[in-house]
């Protein structure tokens, strides 16, 4: 569960399989199971991620503005190197990434375009 400053008292998504956006073949950036479980990144499968991973990217998937530095350290405090790991590791994790380029922008999960 997340538990994070600005979580308090909104209601979360009763499914673990949670998307956002989509991208120009008509699907979906990113897709969610649970925690162990494959997920798909631009209509590919992936392998599971990790605890840390997953906590991170269901967090940008369930506030499709984006999180803050602070939002998602926050979360995890290594989350920023996980998520920059994870878009290092595999092509398709690094499209869907938004990585802000200065202050005050959010990271999130964004459709390529």
């Amino acid at each position: 569960m997340l538990n994070y400053a600005f979580d308090a008292g909104r209601p979360k998504p009763s499914s673990t399989n949670l998307a956002i956006g989509a991208p120009p073949n008509g699907g979906r950036p990113v897709t969610l199971g649970g925690k162990g479980q494959p997920c798909e990144v631009l209509g590919n499968r992936k392998p599971p991620l990790s605890d840390v991973q997953y906590d991170i990217v269901e967090a940008l998937v369930k506030e499709p503005e984006g999180l803050t530095k602070d939002s998602i350290e926050h979360i995890r405090p290594s989350a920023r190197r996980a998520l920059k790991n994870l878009a290092k590791s595999d092509p398709d994790w690094g499209a869907v990434l938004f990585f802000p380029p200065t202050p005050g922008l959010r990271y999130r999960i964004i459709t390529p375009g």
